[in-house]
């Protein structure tokens, strides 16, 4: 029977997993590619220099 299953499904089957190896692996939540995060610093690094250029924007035409 195991070599049933271990055919129906190699990589689950508990034969043939190794001690890391996680048989439901859970979706990630933050990315995980380095090209999505170094998106998601450019990003954040350009909203905030949005937001300082806008700030410096109101403190000169109030001067």
């Amino acid at each position: 029977m195991a070599r049933k299953l271990a055919k129906q499904n190699p990589r689950t089957h508990p034969h043939n997993l190794t001690m890391n190896e996680n048989p439901n692996p859970i979706p990630a939540i933050l990315p995980r590619s380095a090209w999505e995060s170094q998106i998601a610093y450019l990003w954040a690094v350009f909203q905030a220099k949005k937001a300082l250029d806008e700030i410096e924007r109101i403190q000169n035409e109030k001067t």
